[in-house]
C-alpha cells in the first residue's frame, strides 16, 4: 500500500460522528471520534461468518484504530469497549489485533488474552474468544465478543431523521509524487435527498429503469456518488489510482455515506484494462447498463 502523498479534501467542515450517531445512522462503516477515550475508530456494521459457530452471527467489526501515545496505558481502550458493549446487542469483532510485536507499548494481544483468562465480559452477558488469523497465524489474532443470544438489527433511531436537510458533502482525494507533484486526484459527493441523486442521473441520462433498480431511494440514503478518477499516463499501472479509489471510497462512508453509485466510463476502448471488473475488485455490483455503461453499486450492508 502507497502512503505517500494523498490529500483528502472535504469541502464542507466535517466533523466525525460519535459512536451513537453511528450506531443509530445504520451506516455499513466510518470512523468515529471517541471523546472520552481520545481515540478514533473505524466500525463496520453487518454479518460475520464463525466457522465455529457454523453460521453468521450480526457483528460490529472493530477494524482500526487511532489513539495518541501519551493516552495509551490509561484504561481508556478498556472504557470505550464497555460503552460499545453497552450500545449495541450485536457481538463484537475486533480483527487483527498488534499483538507479537515487544517494540510496542500497546499489546492489544496481551490485553484480550488477559480478558478471556480472567473471564471479564467489561459489564456485558458475553464472552471474549480468541480467533486465529487466516491460515493461523498466532502474531495476528483476532477476538470476538460473542453475544449468547445476538439480535439480528440494531434499532434504527434518530439515525433517519432529517437526512434530507443536510447539504451534500463533495470529497476530493488527491495523489503526489515523491516530488510532492500532483499526479492524481479522485472526486465524488456525498448526497442526503434522493432529489439530488435523481438529478444527478437525469444529467449523465442514466436510463430511468436502471436507476429504479434502487428504489425506493430513500432506503439507500445517504448515497455518495464517485465522479471521476483521473492518474497521469506515466504514473498509471504503479497502484496510484486503486488507492485513489479506495480512500475516496473510505472517505465518502466516513463523510456518512450508505450507498456508493457510479457510472463506468468504459468508453476508452482501446485500453486492455476492464474497468468494470476493476470497480467489481472493491466490492461494485452491475445494477444495469446505460447507452453501454455500467451504472454500478456499493452498500448497504443488510
Amino acid at each position: 500500500m502507497r502512503t505517500s502523498g494523498l490529500t483528502v479534501g472535504v469541502e464542507e467542515e466535517y466533523t466525525l460522528p460519535t459512536l451513537e450517531d453511528f450506531l443509530l445512522s445504520q451506516r455499513p462503516n466510518g470512523w468515529i471520534w471517541d471523546e472520552e477515550a481520545s481515540m478514533t475508530a473505524y466500525l463496520r456494521q453487518g454479518n460475520r461468518y464463525i466457522p465455529a459457530l457454523q453460521k453468521s452471527v450480526p457483528i460490529i467489526d472493530l477494524a482500526n484504530l487511532d489513539m495518541d501515545e501519551s493516552e495509551r496505558g490509561k484504561g481508556k481502550f478498556s472504557r470505550f469497549l464497555r460503552k460499545l458493549i453497552a450500545a449495541t446487542d450485536h457481538s463484537i469483532y475486533v480483527e487483527n489485533v498488534m499483538g507479537g510485536d515487544p517494540e510496542r507499548d500497546f499489546q492489544l494481544s496481551d490485553y484480550f488474552d488477559r480478558l478471556i483468562r480472567e473471564g471479564d465480559s467489561l459489564g456485558g452477558n458475553g464472552q471474549w474468544v480468541k480467533m486465529p488469523s487466516p491460515g493461523g497465524f498466532e502474531f495476528s489474532p483476532s477476538f470476538l465478543y460473542l453475544r449468547p443470544n445476538p439480535l439480528q438489527n440494531i434499532p434504527k433511531g434518530l439515525g433517519s431523521i432529517n437526512r434530507s436537510e443536510r447539504s451534500p458533502i463533495p470529497i476530493s482525494v488527491v495523489a503526489h509524487n515523491e516530488g510532492g507533484e500532483e499526479i492524481g486526484w479522485a472526486e465524488g459527493v456525498v448526497h442526503y435527498a434522493g432529489e439530488n441523486v435523481h438529478n444527478w442521473a437525469a444529467m449523465q441520462k442514466i436510463d430511468p429503469e436502471v436507476m429504479a433498480s434502487i428504489e425506493p431511494i430513500q432506503e439507500m440514503l445517504p448515497i455518495g456518488i464517485l465522479k471521476n478518477l483521473w492518474v497521469e499516463e506515466e504514473y498509471r499501472g504503479k497502484g496510484y489510482g486503486t488507492e485513489l479509489q479506495q480512500t475516496l471510497i473510505d472517505e465518502a462512508f466516513a463523510a456518512g455515506a450508505r450507498t456508493l453509485i457510479l457510472e463506468a466510463d468504459i468508453g476508452e476502448t482501446t485500453n486492455p484494462f476492464v474497468l468494470e471488473d476493476w470497480f467489481r475488485s472493491f466490492g461494485f455490483e452491475t445494477i444495469g447498463y446505460s447507452s453501454g455503461y455500467p451504472i454500478m453499486v456499493l452498500g448497504p450492508s443488510e
